[in-house]
């Protein structure tokens, strides 16, 4: 009901909604929306309609969720002795106004692209994401499609393009999937629908799975997903560019601070999931961070990492327990999980005074600084690794003076505002071209955020291997290409002059299953200095080629 109260009312501004996954069943998870064209929240399933749900408003508070506190939520006057105290005074403080040195952390190091995929193409980083994950959602889709359907097969080299296929959806879009096969001129795509029958990709992509039905873990709402996510966030651990700098928000995905690289990532699954006991001690949100960097593989867990979070996840005792392992954690605090005792300027006062006021205050147990600073708003910091000093100098428009001042900011504001956005510049990046092909599943639009967040991260990789290079649209169409181009691949027939299709070059220079084969002869040799027509072509790349002199030049860089 606070949920449905929150989204009616018209003084709240919704941000965002998040509907957690639906109670596991074997049965249909499918909605009532139209396969291929689109559906609408009244195509919902039962299961879906009677999941938690999250509201998120634009000022910050949460609703629905068993760590939505409120900042205008108060602290009971005197809590049970028989009941367990709560995140917001579990510690023991001694406050002091007094500047104190907090705890020196190690500097962050430098980038590093790891050598396992140091020089490596665009497709060829992907596939270092996906190698593990394309056998195995081929096993479990035979498996499931032979419930209904026993002569059905499936090769990694279809399943390839079928991800090439879904790839190219995110950067050419039509109304939908079926389109790409249409024959008019304005609509046809002669790359998709030369790699793969329409039916065929309907008939992957209806069986296309990734667990066992008969094997599910009831106690996890993902578990129809979780084999292919812990093989990408395993991936994405030993591909890590061991960026010591991690931004974690509502989104569940440990990012990299300086470019965005997803480390390791979680989907929301409500607050009826039963908590663990380091859930209930440091929140939904604290123990949600503190399970994310335990299952962190052995070498990034020894880093000296710096975490930076927003006020969903920052508690004084996270904080504590982040220190204690050798973590350094910046992040806003709400007013509520300050204790009372500490003797911060409370914010009431600090809206009184000028923009640029600064109040500190240090917990000398825990090595905590908390630090609050009037800008057009009050914000308050908790950090163990910095303060206020070095104060910097920021503009800001004064109403009063008619032009921009110079206004004092705490040095920890500055370090957070430089070391947070992480998880959305990955956000954004992977919104510009996502898969544009619907599914009635619902699972189906996370499936395909995982292969979004594999193209990012590669590209990531790609960018600082090369110092540069190439922008996300080029290393997405790379990769589709070379993809859709996989073995096997079979041109449709088409009346009228053939259309030449490019071949990317990952796939033309790879080296890899490039045989000759008989073909009409007709077509002119692709090589541009011959002009003969030969009766043989590349059974990879599905073009006329001479086998004497041309074959071994097309496949060679110049």
């Amino acid at each position: 009901m606070d949920v449905l109260d929150a989204i009616e009312d018209d003084d709240a501004v919704v941000d965002k909604i998040f509907i957690a996954p639906p109670v596991v069943s074997v049965e249909s998870d499918e909605d009532t929306g139209e396969e291929d064209g689109g559906g609408t929240l009244d195509n919902l399933s039962g299961r879906q309609l009677s999941a938690a749900a999250v509201v998120v408003l634009a000022d910050g508070r949460v609703i629905g969720d068993d760590d939505g506190d409120t900042e205008e939520e108060e602290e009971p006057q005197q809590a049970s002795t028989s009941k367990k105290r709560s995140q917001k005074d579990a510690l023991d403080y001694k406050w002091t106004n007094s500047k104190t040195r907090l705890t020196k952390f190690p500097d962050a190091r430098p980038l590093a692209v790891p050598t396992i995929v140091v020089g490596k193409s665009a497709v060829q980083k992907l596939d270092f994401f996906l190698s593990d994950v394309y056998p195995h959602l081929v096993r479990e889709t035979i498996k499931y499609a032979a419930v209904t359907d026993s002569n059905f097969q499936l090769t990694i080299g279809e399943l390839k393009r079928v991800v090439g296929i879904l790839l190219l959806s995110g950067y050419h879009q039509l109304p939908s999937r079926r389109h790409y096969w249409n024959t008019d001129e304005d609509l046809h795509c002669a790359l998709v629908a030369g790699a793969m029958s329409r039916n065929r990709f309907e008939e992957i992509i209806r069986y296309i799975h990734c667990a066992d039905n008969a094997h599910l873990n009831r106690s996890d709402r993902m578990t129809k997903l979780r084999p292919m996510m812990d093989i990408l966030n395993a991936r994405f651990g030993e591909a890590y560019p061991m960026d010591c700098n991690l931004d974690l928000d509502e989104a569940w995905c440990l990012n990299s601070g300086t470019n965005g690289f997803l480390l390791h990532f979680d989907i929301y699954q409500g607050a009826s999931v039963d908590a663990s006991e380091v859930e209930r001690k440091f929140g939904k949100g604290g123990g949600t961070l503190l399970r994310l960097l335990d299952n962190l593989p052995d070498a990034l867990r020894a880093l000296p990492l710096r975490i930076y979070i927003d006020n969903y996840f920052t508690g004084l005792p996270l904080v504590a327990e982040l220190h204690r392992r050798g973590y350094a954690c910046t992040g806003t605090i709400r007013e509520n999980r300050i204790p009372r005792s500490c003797p911060i300027t409370d914010q009431k006062a600090m809206k009184r005074k000028l923009r640029g006021a600064v109040s500190v205050v240090y917990d000398t147990a825990n090595k905590i600084a908390l630090t609050r600073w009037k800008d057009n708003a009050v914000v308050t910091i908790a950090s163990t690794l910095a303060a206020e000093h070095p104060l910097q100098k920021v503009s800001r428009w004064s109403r009063k003076e008619k032009k921009k001042v110079a206004v004092d900011q705490p040095f920890v504001v500055q370090l957070y505002n430089r070391s947070t956005g992480g998880t959305d510049r990955a956000d954004q990046s992977i919104g510009l071209y996502r898969i544009n092909m619907r599914r009635k599943k619902w699972w189906w639009l996370i499936f395909t955020w995982m292969l979004d967040a594999a193209v990012f991260n590669a590209w990531v990789l790609h960018r600082l291997d090369e110092h540069g290079g190439m922008s996300l649209l080029e290393f997405r169409r790379e990769v589709a290409r070379t993809l859709v181009a996989a073995p096997g691949a079979t041109r449709a027939r088409r009346s009228g002059r053939p259309r030449v299709c490019a071949v990317a070059d990952d796939s033309r220079f790879d080296t890899m299953e490039h045989w000759p084969e008989v073909a009409e002869q007709g077509r002119k040799c692709t090589l541009p200095t011959c002009k003969s027509r030969p009766s043989s072509a590349c059974s990879k790349c599905r073009v006329a080629l001479c086998t004497v002199k041309c074959f071994r030049a097309y496949h060679q860089p110049e």
